[in-house]
């Protein structure tokens, strides 16, 4: 077989004790473009398993991804597979066909011939593996295929033993749209940054941003204030100091909006990062803390004491409540006791304006002593995170999502900001909503779903979450 026909990845593990990491990392690695065999996908009743592993094996794998644990070679199954690729890398010349990825802490040389291969680490981070083993296939240039996403979640549902049935369902996406906006933005240029920054200094009301020498605002002028001079705590006038714009600029936000390409890629950019902005104030203003994540991004949260002064109608002790659409009500804490501290349900937010104008959300679980101050290492934040979400599935990770946004309200139960002097930005209770024909059944045994919503903050940014859904009856959402 020419090693140009082979395009398959095949995973090899112990079963069932690597199961989760195994469905997690093929169905990561199908949605990252390339075809995988598993057994837990690809084997069904009545086949002949080893006919079909040996057929796939001598044919179509390009790469042998053993899933390296305590209890690997505990398994006749995965010796037999370990074993019959290394006859076929020596048989067909196949450079670096095995590839381990080790899942914890077992030896290097728990069999013959294991410590030969360099070994991808992903013992404390699930993602720094999945990272280094994509960033091998890219180099190996392994071929990508088309992969119809809809079967890589028809696999994962099915391999849980859930049902697929024709029936009206809601799902909540993690777009918070943006319903409307002023007609317009501004760029003011000031003739150097630092009269720019100075600028900006003074100015509190309304959601302003800095892009080099220019300030960028929803309002369409810059209102007088008052500078500190450097030399004396005189405060004098922007007009007496003859600090005021040198040019203004009036863009129009639906041709930013609707444009595309190079037309008005730079605006495209400085009306995200003003939204970008918006949000911040706007979580802000609801007594948010936030915690700086890996890539400068931004988590934010509620702390213990902002939770519990908080003296709010749909508040019980640190519960928020939520109203469903549907008149379904639930409630939610937003934090709570973990050991000898406290985990925070967090977000973060990237402004988008396709296909609408939207913050896109994106869940976190944080954790803290104090319930104030968040955990300053990355790993036992990651390792704690993977551990309470563990029992989060997707009707969780949106209710949790709903009721941090019930949680920004402020006491007249709005969610607002001023944009300008005319124009408050008014954001709705919920995020957008599609509607399926067709949904399928969680596993009674709430079994750990392959595509469950667990963040991994340093690698997976999937724009398009779908949180979970509203059934069209009586029963619980």
């Amino acid at each position: 077989m020419a090693n140009g026909d082979r395009n398959i990845l095949f995973v090899c593990h112990s079963n069932p004790e690597d199961n989760e990491y195994t469905r997690w990392l093929a169905t990561r690695l199908q949605l990252a473009g390339y075809k995988v065999w598993c057994d837990l996908f690809d084997l069904k009743g009545g086949e002949k398993l080893w006919d079909d592993i040996q057929k796939v094996l001598d044919n179509n794998a390009i790469k042998f991804v053993l899933v390296v644990s305590a209890t690997t070679f505990q398994k006749d199954g995965v010796i037999n597979e370990f074993e019959y690729a290394r006859s076929l890398e020596k048989q067909h010349g196949l450079t670096d066909f095995i590839i381990p990825i080790k899942i914890d802490s077992s030896l290097f040389n728990a069999r013959i011939g294991q410590n030969r291969y360099n070994h991808i680490d992903s013992v404390d981070y699930w993602a720094k593996g999945l990272k280094a083993l994509l960033e091998k296939l890219e180099k190996d240039s392994v071929p990508k295929s088309n992969t119809n996403i809809s079967n890589v979640i028809i696999n994962t549902l099915h391999a849980n033993h859930s049902i697929i049935k024709k029936k009206r369902e809601i799902y909540y996406t993690n777009w918070w749209k943006i319903e409307n906006l002023p007609d317009y933005f501004y760029s003011f240029k000031y003739k150097s940054e630092s009269e720019a920054k100075l600028v900006l200094g003074t100015l509190k009301e309304f959601p302003v941003i800095i892009h080099g020498n220019q300030l960028i605002s929803f309002d369409d002028q810059i209102p007088r204030a008052d500078v500190r001079s450097n030399e004396d705590t005189t405060l004098i006038s922007i007009v007496d100091t003859k600090i005021s714009p040198i040019a203004t600029v009036r863009i129009s936000i639906s041709d930013t909006i609707e444009s595309s390409g190079d037309k008005l890629h730079e605006e495209r950019r400085q009306l995200t990062w003003l939204l970008n902005r918006v949000f911040h104030l706007l979580a802000k203003r609801s007594g948010t803390a936030w915690y700086e994540m890996s890539g400068k991004s931004l988590c934010y949260f509620f702390t213990k004491d902002k939770v519990s002064i908080k003296a709010r109608k749909w508040q019980i002790k640190n519960k928020v409540h939520i109203l469903y659409p549907n008149g379904y009500r639930k409630t939610k804490n937003i934090l709570g006791k973990y050991l000898n501290g406290y985990w925070h349900f967090g977000i973060s937010s990237r402004a988008k304006l396709f296909p609408y104008p939207c913050f896109n959300l994106k869940s976190h679980i944080l954790f803290s002593d104090n319930g104030v101050t968040i955990w300053d290492d990355p790993r036992r934040l990651h390792s704690s995170r993977r551990q309470k979400g563990k029992t989060w599935f997707n009707e969780q990770w949106r209710d949790q999502m709903m009721a941090f946004i019930a949680a920004m309200q402020t006491q007249n139960n709005s969610l607002s900001i001023p944009l300008n002097n005319q124009f408050p930005l008014k954001m709705p209770l919920y995020t957008v909503q599609m509607e399926s024909t067709y949904g399928y059944n969680d596993p009674v045994s709430k079994e750990r779903l392959g595509l469950n919503t667990e963040i991994d903050d340093e690698l997976e940014d999937i724009d398009d979450t779908v949180l979970d859904r509203e059934h069209n009856d009586d029963e619980a959402l």
